[in-house]
């Protein structure tokens, strides 16, 4: 027999949690188990909202700060 879907739910956002805090943490895995548990009936369904909207804005400022670096070594390339 399967695990309650309760102690899945919280199995879940406390990896999501930990991949968050971490450097360099899998955020990919948070987001991803952060959605599975923001769309089922569990009961920390807003918890796991409220961490999924944060996971996207940390993966969304990480994409433009290496999108910046990418920038500054293409000009720091042409300038060479």
């Amino acid at each position: 027999m399967g695990r309650p879907i309760q102690d899945y739910a919280k199995s879940s956002l406390e990896v999501a949690e930990y991949q968050m805090r971490v450097p360099n943490g899998d955020l990919v895995l948070a987001r991803d188990y952060l959605e599975i548990v923001a769309s089922s009936n569990a009961e920390d369904v807003g918890r796991a909202a409220e961490l999924l909207k944060s996971v996207k804005a940390t993966m969304q400022a990480r994409s433009m700060a290496a999108d910046t670096d990418v920038q500054t070594q293409e000009l720091q390339f042409e300038g060479a």
